[in-house]
């Protein structure tokens, strides 16, 4: 029977070298009050956005001129060209488990 390795530690193992990591402060802040939408006969007015969880996530409704109807879309930040390349070293790293993982699987059927 194939021995899964530990996973505790491979991804600290993957992305950092020798020194202890160090995160970057990060609030997260508490709604202040509900959001509700404004009262308007005229649809092609509204234009309203609100913090879903400030400040990672807003929602914004507007009336969409094309589409001829109200648009709800989600706005996060962009990410910089350093958050990029550490997310897809962490998703391949974690495909790499679950492939490690799911081959353990199969040979012990």
């Amino acid at each position: 029977m194939a021995k899964i390795p530990p996973l505790r530690g491979i991804l600290r193992k993957h992305f950092i070298k020798s020194e202890k990591p160090r995160y970057p402060p990060i609030e997260i802040k508490e709604p202040r009050f509900f959001i509700t939408l404004p009262k308007l006969k005229d649809m092609t007015k509204v234009d309203v956005k609100y913090p879903l969880l400030e400040p990672f996530a807003y929602a914004r409704i507007r009336w969409d001129t094309k589409e001829k109807n109200l648009k709800y879309t989600v706005e996060q930040p962009e990410l910089t060209q350093a958050d990029r390349r550490v997310l897809k070293k962490i998703e391949s790293t974690l495909m790499e488990m679950i492939d490690i993982k799911m081959s353990v699987a199969m040979k012990r059927n």
